[in-house]
């Protein structure tokens, strides 16, 4: 529910308002032939193109179809940032049991039982992907971190998970293709999303939530970058974080040195706020990811 409840609020708040600029005098100007429009539309709005029922064979047992209804809501690009420490088990089983549910909603809304629209515009052009929250410790020697130097890097994960039905590989991120069968192609993402975002709980335990986010999506989404091409210029971006600690993204990297005595307990040093000008302003991340 918490992962719907986010993904709902960051898609609702990205919607364009579709807002005009004219002011109040010229709306009262064009009110009477505001009314004349309306009172000769009559079924204009069922002969839209977008709403009409899906084609015959889109809706095998156990599905409903869903007519569109809305116009389709192009160009959204997910990313997940998923903490792969050890305490993160439970949430990242939630996680997987339910996104494929979320995904299925906002390729192919519900229908109000009131109005018999779909609750949301159908988004018909998806990137999806993941990485972790895992940027190394800058070289110190840390338990539980593996790869010190960079972690994980910002670098969007594909690696199956080793989950029974998934496939040996993935690409880097997920492409929902709004001509494959509907919905094959969305069962595919949805599974395809748990299989690849099943991280598990052996990342280090210094989590940089808003650092693994800021060079997934600048540094590392440039041309040649390891990342490039999941990040498009004329779309709106949606940024997921699943975590169970505060961030960690330090800018003074000499908090991370497990051997300096004169500093609180290893695992306490991200939340001391004496120790807070030590990580990166707030600021960094607003201004990079906007």
């Amino acid at each position: 529910m918490k992962t719907h409840l986010a993904m709902a609020a960051a898609l609702l708040l990205a919607q364009p308002c579709g807002c005009g600029g004219s002011d109040k005098a010229d709306d009262d100007a064009d009110a009477g032939d505001t009314a004349t429009d309306t009172a000769d539309a009559g079924d204009a709005t069922a002969e839209a193109p977008w709403d009409v029922e899906p084609p015959e064979g889109n809706c095998p047992e156990g599905w409903t179809c869903r007519s569109h209804g809305l116009p389709p809501f192009n160009g959204v690009d997910i990313l997940v940032v998923v903490d792969d420490s050890a305490s993160m088990s439970e949430e990242q089983e939630n996680m997987i049991d339910q996104f494929p549910g979320l995904i299925e909603d906002l390729l192919w809304p519900l229908l109000s039982p009131y109005t018999g629209k779909p609750y949301s515009s159908p988004i018909n052009d998806l990137h999806l992907g993941v990485i972790s929250t895992d940027m190394g410790t800058d070289g110190y020697d840390v338990d539980g971190c593996d790869f010190p130097l960079t972690g994980k890097d910002g670098i969007l994960q594909s690696s199956s998970s080793g989950l029974a039905g998934c496939e040996p590989s993935y690409p880097d991120y997920l492409a929902y293709d709004e001509d494959a069968p509907v919905p094959d192609e969305v069962e595919w993402m949805g599974k395809s999303f748990s299989c690849i975002a099943a991280l598990g709980t052996g990342g280090c335990g210094v989590e940089q939530q808003l650092e693994a986010a800021l060079k997934a999506l600048t540094e590392n989404s440039e041309t040649g970058g390891p990342n490039e091409g999941f990040l498009r210029d004329d779309t709106v971006l949606v940024v997921l974080w699943l975590s169970d600690e505060d961030d960690c993204s330090v800018e003074d990297t000499s908090l991370l040195d497990p051997d300096d005595a004169s500093l609180p307990h290893f695992n306490l040093r991200c939340y001391e706020t004496a120790l807070r000008d030590r990580l990166h302003g707030v600021s960094r991340y607003v201004d990079g990811l906007t």
